[in-house]
């Protein structure tokens, strides 16, 4: 099995790293690659961890996880990237 290392400069633009995401995965794609790993944080990063990232959260099947599905099938390729995901605590991601 291919596998590709995806490493970006994520920043607070989610759509923008979620563009990133999936050119690079259509490039490792198109060089024959199966499964592509981005780090974590890589929809969403910002220098400082704050209140910024649970008011940026989202459940597993809310839409910044549906886009990465979509990507992976798009590409036909396995796809692991880091997400701001929601928690049961209140205030916190």
């Amino acid at each position: 099995m291919r596998i590709a290392l995806g490493q970006l400069e994520s920043g607070t633009g989610i759509r923008a790293n979620l563009a990133v995401i999936d050119r690079f995965a259509a490039e490792a794609a198109r060089d024959g690659a199966a499964l592509v790993a981005f780090p974590e944080y890589a929809t969403y990063e910002k220098k400082k961890v704050d209140a910024a990232f649970p008011a940026v959260a989202e459940p597993l099947d809310g839409a910044v996880c549906n886009e990465l599905a979509a990507i992976a099938r798009r590409h036909r390729i396995a796809l692991v990237a880091g997400v701001v995901e929601t928690s049961d605590e209140p205030g916190r991601a």
